[in-house]
């Protein structure tokens, strides 16, 4: 038995061979596949809570950023860290006013509950 010649694979074969992964015919953006894999794994709820810890010091201002800091969110309860126990105090009295700012400015009713401590 005599081996087989060897064929050169010319640039027209080439051209007509199909692809091995055919292209689909319905393209998505990267954002949007990123948008169903994070509905996919249950994670769409957590990122929206998460974006009220983000968006805190630019929706209470400069001087409440100062003395405080967002640390989590859980089940709707925003936790902030707040230096002294007398801005405690006042920011107690300006929960719901913070509460419904942060709300509005997600769009939609994330945060249902301040401590602050």
């Amino acid at each position: 038995m005599s081996p087989k010649p060897y064929k050169s694979s010319s640039a027209k074969s080439r051209r007509q061979r199909k692809p091995e992964f055919p292209r689909l015919e319905k393209t998505s953006s990267a954002g949007a596949v990123i948008n169903q894999l994070i509905e996919r794994m249950g994670a769409t709820d957590r990122i929206r809570q998460q974006r009220a810890v983000l968006i805190w010091a630019e929706t209470v201002g400069e001087q409440i950023a100062k003395v405080t800091e967002a640390e989590s969110i859980d089940h709707g309860k925003l936790k902030v860290r707040v230096s002294s126990p007398t801005w405690r105090n006042e920011l107690v009295y300006l929960k719901k006013e913070i509460r419904d700012q942060l709300n509005g400015r997600l769009g939609e009713t994330v945060v249902l509950d301040i401590v602050f401590r």
